[in-house]
């Protein structure tokens, strides 16, 4: 039985958004561990900060949202909201637009715990080292 065009490029719409979220979760999990590294080595940490560009305008379409929550989205996310090994936060641009994505994508509580973000989330909520503005976002 053949498909209609419409129906497969549909399917080949999603194959592909699910692979361009995999691909940018991937390449987050890389930043934040590059960074974890120079951060040990006593270096800054840019590599999450020259990819935040990149990350923004990919979860400003709101169109892939199920693709970059079933691709793990979420974990990425608090790799780079997690303090450094040096006690420090993340650059506070970071934070800010981490933060505001996580209000947009609204993930269900099982999806808040099964990735441990709740915490960072939590954690940044009370810090006194986040500005106000984002520990008010924080702790909605």
């Amino acid at each position: 039985m053949k498909r209609s065009g419409a129906k497969r490029l549909k399917e080949e719409d999603s194959t592909h958004g699910y692979a361009a979220a995999s691909n940018l979760v991937t390449k987050m999990r890389k930043a934040a561990q590059e960074d974890r590294l120079l951060v040990a080595e006593k270096k800054m940490a840019v590599k999450k900060l020259s990819m935040l560009g990149q990350v923004e305008a990919a979860l400003r379409v709101k169109a892939n949202v199920e693709d970059y929550l079933e691709a793990g989205i979420l974990l990425a996310i608090k790799k780079w909201l997690e303090p450094l090994p040096d006690k420090s936060l993340p650059n506070v641009r970071i934070r800010n637009s981490l933060l505001k994505s996580l209000a947009d994508f609204q993930p269900n509580e099982d999806q808040l715990r099964e990735s441990g973000i709740a915490r960072i989330v939590n954690y940044l909520s009370y810090s006194p080292k986040e500005t106000q503005e984002n520990r008010r976002a924080a702790s909605l």
